[in-house]
């Protein structure tokens, strides 16, 4: 039962979807587990380590090494499948999955190889119709140690880090089919906006108005910037920004920017005409005042786009500004070269840090933290307590061989406390440990380039490479200290209840457990 359970996260870690709730899943094997480490604890007390066995004639020593080495194997199975679900991160994490994977996997053929070897004694056990004497307490111990997995699936909690980033399901598209969409966001009053060769708005997430971009320069191959996925159609005026302001979409592109202060619009020209907008961020606290990045350096508008002023001091390439982001009140922007914040008291730019091709700045809701999404070096955090790095987007739950030509990260999506990189090699990660440990979300992403998601009516929304890709996400409870102590508490009790039954009538009971000295006393 422990490997039948374990088939299900392979599905899911080969990216396709299981159709079963993973936090039951987890209940399950980690429950089966423990109770088999019982069970294995009572045949080592009954046998222990002689080649020849009391009652079982026939045993030949290389038989006996069987069995010692399924002993070894099963105890790795077992201590490093505990040490997952201890609060280890990182590289080490990494290790310990693939060291469980592995070792389980090496364990199955000697066990497939012991289950037929003995067939014949397990045989009148498993093939009476009407089972009596110590048939029936075999199925009677079997059914008392596997009863407690129904009231555990029942009040399952979420334990491996797949189901704590809402996974176990897989993408699908959705809408927009042969649109290349490469910017994403909640627009005014709740509406979803995507923009990529057009602007695309809708009321549900199902049906789309289209609003033509107006021509323009047109984007050579592969897009103008850093913030274009591989792959953007040439011919057309792509968008290269969007954002929402006062219930106005904008949209930056190749020709400049534009605005539609309607949901059928059209777009209208709204400044840096014959420029390229690469970014666009609207001041949280003021509608009015407005950042754009642009080949025409960085520009501030405190009007709503009647007049414009540059703001370009104390940045090394200000007009290559890829990505503008608020972290509370605050400004900071990427030229490439790193991150700066805007100082107004001073009236300029300056450094916060150096990591390069940054074309992301994404603030967590709760406005403690912000993302520095680079397109080379992946994800850093800043707080309050400076900046921190996140481990390597490459995770043992990733079954690709990284050898993908997408950049590493091209955005970053902070949804109820839990990281959604975009863009990776593996197209959408997850993390709910500040990214210490990543884990691929789903699979059906791999015909496609995902480069933005959103958080829309309970499931993630992409807008990618061939339109909009949908994944739905999960509940999950965490596991409480009580959940642990009731879990662990029916695994001892009918664990033992079950050896000790299956044992009465052939002096397996539980005396059988003590050392042989105390018994004889």
């Amino acid at each position: 039962m422990v490997w039948g359970t374990a088939l299900f996260y392979l599905s899911a870690r080969l990216g396709v979807d299981p159709r079963v709730r993973l936090s039951w899943i987890d209940a399950a094997h980690v429950y089966v587990g423990l109770v088999g480490g019982v069970f294995i604890v009572a045949k080592v007390s009954r046998v222990w380590f002689h080649y020849k066995v009391t009652g079982v004639p026939e045993v030949v020593p290389w038989q006996r090494w069987i069995s010692w080495s399924l002993l070894v194997m099963y105890s790795a199975v077992w201590v490093s499948g505990i040490l997952l679900l201890t609060p280890i991160h990182g590289v080490l994490y990494g290790d310990l999955v693939n060291f469980h994977l592995l070792t389980s996997v090496w364990a199955l053929a000697p066990t497939t190889w012991h289950v037929w070897h003995y067939r014949r004694r397990a045989a009148p056990y498993l093939t009476r119709i009407l089972p009596r004497g110590r048939t029936l307490r075999y199925w009677a111990g079997v059914a008392l140690a596997i009863l407690p997995t129904v009231v555990v699936i029942a009040n399952a909690r979420a334990l491996s880090q797949l189901p704590q980033v809402l996974g176990g399901s897989s993408w699908s598209a959705s809408s927009l089919a042969g649109s290349y969409l490469d910017r994403i966001a909640i627009g005014p009053n709740g509406t979803l906006i995507a923009a990529g060769d057009a602007l695309y708005v809708s009321t549900d997430g199902t049906a789309w108005t289209q609003i033509d971009i107006p021509a323009g320069a047109t984007q050579p191959a592969g897009g103008t910037s850093l913030t274009h996925q591989h792959g953007a159609p040439t011919g057309k005026n792509l968008a290269l920004a969007l954002a929402s302001s006062n219930g106005a979409i904008l949209v930056g592109t190749g020709s400049g920017l534009y605005e539609t202060n309607s949901l059928i619009g059209p777009l209208q020209q709204f400044g840096f005409e014959s420029k390229s907008v690469y970014a666009i961020a609207v001041d949280p606290t003021n509608a009015r005042s407005i950042w754009v990045g642009s080949s025409a350096g960085l520009m501030h508008t405190t009007d709503s786009g009647t007049t414009w002023q540059p703001a370009m001091t104390g940045l090394k390439s200000p007009n290559a500004v890829t990505a503008l982001g608020y972290w509370g009140t605050r400004l900071f922007a990427s030229d490439g070269t790193g991150v700066f914040a805007w100082d107004l008291d001073v009236g300029q730019w300056l450094r916060q840090s150096i990591q390069p091709s940054v074309v992301d700045l994404t603030p967590d809701p709760d406005g403690r933290r912000l993302f520095a999404t680079s397109a080379t070096q992946g994800v850093r955090i800043l707080d309050d307590a400076g900046w921190h790095t996140t481990a390597s987007l490459a995770s043992a739950h990733q079954h690709h061989s990284g050898n993908e030509t997408h950049p590493q990260v091209l955005s970053v999506a902070p949804i109820d406390g839990r990281l959604y990189a975009v863009g990776t090699a593996f197209g959408v990660s997850g993390s709910n440990d500040d990214g210490q440990t990543w884990t691929q979300l789903g699979g059906g992403l791999a015909s496609v380039e995902p480069s933005q998601v959103v958080d829309y009516q309970g499931s993630l929304v992409a807008a990618t490479s061939n339109g909009i890709f949908r994944f739905p996400l999960s509940a999950y409870r965490a596991a409480s200290i009580d959940w642990w102590v009731a879990v662990i508490t029916s695994v001892v009790l009918c664990g033992i209840a079950s050896v000790a039954l299956v044992g009465m009538g052939r002096g397996l009971g539980l005396w059988r457990l003590l050392p042989r000295r105390m018994v004889a006393r």
